[in-house]
């Protein structure tokens, strides 16, 4: 299988602008276990539909920033093992609606930021 799940340092991954104007857009693996040491996800308007929960099999995720997502309604409820999570930005998601209070909890959660501006 080829894909994302492949590339086993991946520490940082940043994907801007990459809706095709075929409708086609990026989405998040099934299964994020092979990525262990992923630190930084940055995601601006790619046409993502959803952080999948298996997101939170990133256990050294530190940065989780999504902006500009127009199609995501929530934030999975697992979010809060990720307990190295510094920084968690969701600007821009229009439709976003359900976040979980435990991400107040996350002990290393430095900056939040749910601006829908």
């Amino acid at each position: 299988e080829n894909g994302i799940s492949n590339w086993k340092k991946l520490e940082y991954l940043k994907l801007e602008n990459t809706e095709m104007s075929s409708g086609s857009r990026w989405s998040f693996p099934d299964d994020f276990g092979g990525l262990s040491d992923m630190k930084y996800i940055t995601l601006v308007r790619t046409g993502v539909s959803e952080i999948p929960s298996s997101i939170c099999q990133l256990r050294e995720l530190q940065i989780l920033d999504v902006e500009f997502e127009l199609r995501i309604e929530s934030v999975p409820h697992c979010i809060s093992q990720l307990t190295k999570l510094k920084a968690l930005f969701l600007d821009g998601c229009l439709l976003l609606m359900d976040v979980p209070l435990s991400i107040f909890r996350l002990p290393n959660l430095d900056a939040l930021s749910l601006f829908h501006g």
